[in-house]
């Protein structure tokens, strides 16, 4: 396998994440994806949504199976594109993640924003994708899956959800959902100043995986 170079290397290094145990979750992902083991992780996400699909499932098991399917739709983006064109070096964008949507304490005001970013991420990834330059098997799996992902997240949590809409007054909760719409919409914004060239996708695609990151945490949270 050949060595990467020192441009990828500090691409790689400026774009993970701040927080530790999301840039270790990074870490561990991408050196597994590195040592091409994608047949592993593919069964190991089969194997464990398959054992869920037969039985009600529980709220801890629904957090769980949210988790594998967060890390599954990542595991997908990196597979429909391949590694980052260092071509492409040149459109790399800060798009401003708001962070601080990813530490919510309360739990339905939490599930509240999982469902708003999922939601946003089937949008942006349903429309304009690069003709060609991505695996398309890859892109239908991954959108079918937030399709699944959102329908599993409104029907394991729908009571705390609704709770969380009647008490929509609730100023912190609109104000992080605003900042999630913002976020989405500078994303949007940027390909379509861009034409939706393959370098702008990229640039996104790889912004995705960051947020991917951050939902994984913010789900982890949950359970605890």
């Amino acid at each position: 396998m050949e060595e990467p170079t020192k441009d990828a290397q500090a691409l790689g290094f400026q774009l993970l994440p701040k927080d530790k145990d999301i840039r270790t979750t990074y870490l561990i992902i991408m050196n597994t994806l590195s040592q091409r083991s994608f047949l592993h992780v593919c069964l190991v996400l089969v194997f464990s949504i398959k054992s869920f699909s037969s039985t009600k499932i529980s709220s801890p098991d629904c957090s769980r199976l949210q988790r594998i399917k967060v890390n599954h739709s990542l595991y997908l983006l990196c597979r429909m594109g391949g590694q980052f064109p260092l071509s492409c070096l040149n459109d790399r964008t800060d798009f401003r993640i708001p962070r601080e949507i990813f530490i919510i304490r309360k739990k339905e005001n939490a599930l509240m924003i999982i469902h708003e970013l999922l939601h946003h991420i089937f949008q942006l990834f349903s429309k304009n994708l690069p003709q060609g330059a991505w695996n398309p098997s890859c892109i239908e799996k991954f959108q079918n899956g937030l399709h699944w992902q959102i329908e599993q997240l409104e029907k394991c949590f729908g009571g705390e959800m609704q709770q969380a809409t009647r008490n929509w007054k609730n100023g912190l909760l609109q104000n992080n959902i605003l900042k999630a719409k913002k976020y989405f919409q500078r994303i949007s914004h940027f390909l379509n100043e861009k034409n939706y060239s393959r370098c702008s996708w990229e640039t996104a695609r790889m912004e995705m995986r960051r947020c991917f990151l951050f939902l994984d945490h913010l789900l982890k949270n949950l359970r605890n």
